[in-house]
């Protein structure tokens, strides 16, 4: 999915193994669906998390972006690989 450059951030989450911790921390998101958008790392989970599943817990218009990684390799590695991704100098993180 192409970056949009007028957010005011980006939510960056890791996640192994707990999609309903993630689902609790999308639903904790209240804050206009135009102006951020998330950026999960599924860190190898062993059921992979799916867009679609996620979009059914969220408002409308909420941006989600999944990056995969293919094994499992800790919290700093998936974050690391969520701000390479993001290529921003500041971001907000929250485990799920």
């Amino acid at each position: 999915m192409e970056k949009i450059p007028s957010l005011d951030f980006y939510v960056l989450i890791p996640c192994y193994n707990d999609q309903e911790g993630l689902v609790r921390s999308l639903e904790s998101i209240h804050y206009d669906t135009a102006k951020f958008a998330v950026l999960i790392v599924d860190d190898g989970s062993a059921i992979p998390v799916q867009h679609a599943h996620l979009l059914s817990f969220v408002a409308a218009g909420f941006s989600i972006n999944i990056i995969t990684l293919p094994s499992n390799q800790g919290i700093v590695k998936a974050l690391n690989a969520g701000l390479k991704w993001l290529q921003l100098p500041v971001c907000y993180t929250r485990g799920a």
